[in-house]
């Protein structure tokens, strides 16, 4: 017997009400699609076959109808799904019902009195096709707009195959769906590792590629994040609504058809037997009755239900035991059944796995080559291995996706059984074992394409500074049209490897298992929906590991509406700071308390037009430096007499500068400056540019991509060399004399390194941004000695007094931290 299926009891039932269905048009009244009541007791339901859409009073007197069949506004053509909801019009919000009116390709909104009020024929920029459901979400942290809270519509559409979220405006806030393939029918798409394991912000969702197939749905089951559901009848599929995608839940028997949902469970009605079922919140059916006629579904508690006998409604109520606990006391969410994910993990196949992983592996290697023949080709005029180097790129394409296809075929019931075994096991200590003995054995399987994720970042530099290189001089047009598909193919192969195999815990200490992500509301400034963090739970696949960091005082420097991005730093002795702001012509004055006492780029967008600030160098002698990437130019500015000065103009030549962006003040009174054409440029005491190191390439002593510097306590400087996934150390002569750091995502790697200070005892802090966010430790000699992950963007930091302060480009602030022991 099914687990879902096991023993219940029999239910008694009471009926509350009947009426007599009204017919219109000389015409007696159809099949009921659907019935919602208010909170005043009135009935609103669609009457498919009639083309109508009636309100009853609460004792089934009619109230207004609307009965024609077209196309103009009030008109229909077999509406279905209906729902009572909010709509925005201008200003304000007005309570109405929307109406999925299918064959006119549209959900019409009718006010309460049914006059048309707006219709909707778009979801973002799909047309829609045939609307069949329409359901209101109500945010329950707004109750100040009448009746119905404000929330956001979720309307299902048949032939689109996919749900769309969107806001009582109108506008699409997400949507996911798609026809389910042929060719895929036994299997399902996997989801992915995040790509940055992140916070999301308040008023956004992520989007992934997840269980998102669809195969003609028909109807929205429930009314909360925490019970959403979708039932196909054609393929007799329940999928509950999960991640921003469809989760499909396996355990039921296939002879239900699903009527309703609320966060207690599912009322399903087997056709054959004439029987209602409901199921608690552990999937177990509690109660079961035999009924005459069709069950209406609707917007009721779970404990109601309208059943169309001919053209009378009656409502009738389940009479519980005053014995049996409440169906909602264990659980705020219905979950799958553990069942179900016990079916999936028996069916995972770690040989296919293994051979899936090998495929992947022969693909990254093939482009690896193509990239090494690109650049040993360099400039040479051959056209028949030029021939046969781009006939293998045009057969690349394919081969990844078919080698993609064939690893997510071969992991499906591994990653869908261990989706369900998260939400479906209460016990919190069950969950996160077997959840770390998952993770361990994934992390064993997928480590040969991880360990390839240093030498597809390599091929990608070697493809940018051959784009360089050619930029220089006389490019090839073969090699030219080579490097595009190339780079092209292993940036999918990086964000793949990185997706499946690279994240191994979560910035914020959480499981990292990349498939707890539940649905969440996308709305303009609300705070992060209940439903997000119900899902976000303390389950940790290992102990939180201890960090070098702590955090002692956040400085805001957003006020209100005033949006500041901080990106450079500078400190004077007397513990002043100054910020830059990216893409503006702000650079603030902070006391050392945060308080901030002056804008010093206030006058200077009416001096030589906006400014985009970068890093920020500070002398003794009262002058502060900024780097004007947009500009091309230094601004100088005198911090008593608050005058300002600028040097360096537009150019490739040696005497000019590129978008600088790092800057460091030396002792003798020259700056150095980063230049976009991976070199660094000094200037003078007195204004000259000049040449300081323009070794470009991947070599010890050369640079690709140099971002920011910081100051060596030993002599000389630090470079963030960012393309090259490490820092040098310089000499005063430009001489390269020390590097730490290499390619990779493991212990003592850097990828794609931004900004970097140094302490007393030559401790150097080291912050990267692409993928996992940190801030890494390192002792002079190179270990790495701890990390603190971040969830947020850091360009800038130095060190003062031994604190660490970072600049947080996300959230407008700067963190500032104490090393710990």
């Amino acid at each position: 017997m099914n687990h879902a299926d096991s023993p219940s009891k029999p239910a008694t039932l009471r009926t509350l009400e009947q009426f007599r269905l009204p017919g219109f048009t000389g015409k007696p009244a159809g099949p009921v699609h659907t019935i919602v009541a208010d909170s005043s007791g009135n009935l609103y339901y669609s009457d498919e076959l009639n083309h109508s859409v009636v309100s009853l009073t609460p004792d089934g007197s009619i109230r207004w109808h609307q009965s024609e069949r077209g196309s103009k506004p009030g008109a229909f053509r077999y509406p279905r799904g209906i729902s009572l909801g909010v709509i925005q019009k201008e200003e304000a919000f007005i309570e109405c019902l929307a109406v999925c009116d299918s064959w006119n390709h549209r959900v019409q909104f009718l006010d309460t009195a049914g006059n048309p009020i707006e219709a909707w024929h778009k979801a973002g920029n799909k047309p829609l096709l045939e609307p069949c459901d329409v359901r209101f979400i109500p945010d329950a942290s707004d109750s100040t707009h009448g009746t119905y809270d404000r929330g956001y519509w979720l309307v299902l559409d048949k032939d689109n195959h996919f749900l769309s979220a969107m806001g009582s405006n109108g506008r699409l806030l997400f949507q996911i769906g798609r026809r389910f393939p042929t060719a895929l029918q036994d299997h399902w798409a996997i989801p992915g590792m995040l790509f940055e394991n992140v916070a999301v912000h308040p008023g956004y969702i992520r989007e992934f590629p997840l269980f998102e197939f669809c195969f003609f749905p028909a109807r929205i089951l429930g009314s909360s994040e925490q019970a959403l559901y979708i039932w196909e009848p054609r393929s007799l599929q329940l999928k509950q609504v999960l991640l921003s995608n469809f989760l499909p839940i396996s355990s039921f028997s296939k002879n239900i058809e699903w009527m309703s949902a609320d966060n207690s469970g599912l009322i399903g009605w087997q056709r054959d037997t004439r029987r209602l079922h409901i199921y608690s919140a552990a999937g177990r059916c509690r109660y079961e009755v035999e009924v005459r006629g069709i069950p209406v579904p609707s917007n009721l508690p779970l404990n109601e239900f309208f059943l169309q006998k001919g053209d009378c409604i009656e409502r009738s109520q389940w009479q519980a035991s005053k014995t049996d606990p409440d169906p909602s006391h264990s659980s705020i969410r219905y979950s799958p059944l553990r069942t179900s994910a016990e079916m999936e993990l028996a069916l995972r196949d770690e040989t296919l796995i293994h051979d899936a992983v090998a495929g992947w592996v022969e693909i990254v290697d093939e482009i690896l080559a193509l990239t090494d023949r690109v650049e040993s080709l360099g400039n040479k005029n051959d056209p028949r291995q030029w021939t046969r180097i781009s006939e293998e790129i045009q057969a690349l394409p394919d081969k990844r996706k078919k080698a993609e296809r064939i690893f997510i075929q071969s992991i499906h019931h591994w990653s869908l059984g261990l989706l369900e075994w998260h939400f479906s096991v209460e016990d919190a200590g069950e969950r996160a074992g077997r959840i770390s003995t998952e993770q361990d054995i994934w992390m064993g399987l997928s480590r040969p394409i991880l360990d390839y994720f240093a030498r597809v970042q390599d091929g990608l530099d070697t493809l940018m500074l051959l784009h360089n290189t050619l930029s220089g001089g006389t490019p090839n047009e073969s090699m030219t049209n080579a490097i595009a598909p190339l780079e092209t193919e292993l940036q999918n192969i990086r964000e793949w490897i990185y997706q499946w195999t690279a994240v191994r815990e979560a910035v914020t200490g959480y499981l990292p298992v990349p498939w707890i992500q539940p649905l969440a509301k996308k709305l303009p400034d609300k705070k992060q929906s209940p439903g997000y963090q119900s899902h976000r739970s303390d389950y940790r696949h290992h102990p939180p590991q201890s960090t070098p960091f702590r955090e002692v005082n956040t400085i805001q420097l957003t006020r209100g509406d005033k949006r500041f991005n901080p990106l450079g730093l500078a400190c004077s002795s007397g513990g002043d700071l100054y910020v830059s702001s990216h893409n503006a012509s702000e650079i603030l004055h902070l006391n050392p308390e945060g308080t901030i006492l002056e804008n010093l780029g206030s006058g200077l967008e009416n001096h030589e037009g906006p400014a985009s600030f970068a890093h920020l160098a500070l002398a003794m002698n009262k002058r502060l430096w900024a780097a004007d990437f947009s500009n091309h130019r230094i601004v100088e500015f005198d911090l008593e007499s608050k005058a300002f000065r600028t040097l360096g103009r537009d150019g490739s030549a040696r005497e000019k500068l590129t978008a600088p962006y790092g800057i460091l003040a030396r002792p003798d009174g020259s700056l150095l400056v980063t230049d976009a054409n991976h070199c660094i440029a000094r200037i003078t005491s007195d204004g000259k540019i000049q040449p300081f190191f323009s070794k470009i390439g991947r070599n010890r002593a050369e640079m690709l991509e140099p971002v920011s510097f910081c100051t060596a306590s030993d002599g000389g400087f630090w470079v963030v060399d960012r393309r090259n996934h490490r820092i040098l150390r310089l000499n005063e002569e430009g001489t390269v004399v020390e590097e730490m750091g290499k390619c990779g995502l493991g212990e003592g790697d850097l990828f794609l390194p931004e900004a970097a200070a140094e302490f007393e005892d030559r401790a150097i802090a080291i912050a990267q941004n692409k993928y996992l966010r940190s801030i890494k430790l390192f002792s002079p000699s190179g270990t790495e000695k701890g990390k603190l992950l971040l969830n947020y963007f850091a360009p800038g930091m130095l060190v003062f007094q031994e604190r660490l302060y970072v600049a947080d480009m996300s959230f407008g602030s700067i963190h500032v931290y104490e090393r710990q022991n």
